[in-house]
């Protein structure tokens, strides 16, 4: 994912991109994935920073869960309390290692959120038969 900041608003002179996340994916395990596609209906690949009504709600979350689970991030955090278009930034990597069942099904899996500092959430996924 590549961040973009303005000093001026949408005008590219004295912008600055940079890959704020570099996700390493797994192949297997697209049950989120899939539940929000079924849950979105219609809206669920509108990419958050444009969903004004809110089909996403967190854009972190929302690029963890992406298709397959991802199993290791690379973050570029500021080096200050913010990012801003001449912060310099440093390098955390997120670990994940998800679980599967039987049936390579999503089991467990942790996401992070990018604050102050990077937060751990994990989820556990129980299937009904």
């Amino acid at each position: 994912m590549i961040e973009t900041f303005y000093t001026t608003p949408y005008n590219t002179n004295g912008s600055t991109s940079f890959t704020l996340y570099d996700f390493a994916r797994d192949t297997k395990g697209n049950q989120l994935y899939n539940l929000f596609q079924i849950l979105d209906n219609g809206i669920a690949n509108i990419p958050p920073d444009i969903a004004v009504f809110g089909a996403t709600g967190d854009m972190d979350f929302f690029y963890q869960l992406h298709k397959y689970p991802a199993v290791s991030t690379n973050i570029n955090r500021p080096v200050g309390d913010e990012y801003c278009v001449s912060c310099a930034v440093h390098l955390v990597n997120f670990n994940n290692t998800p679980q599967y069942d039987s049936q390579n099904r999503l089991m467990k899996y942790s996401t992070f959120f990018n604050d102050t500092e990077v937060y751990r959430t994990d989820y556990i996924i129980s299937y009904y038969k």
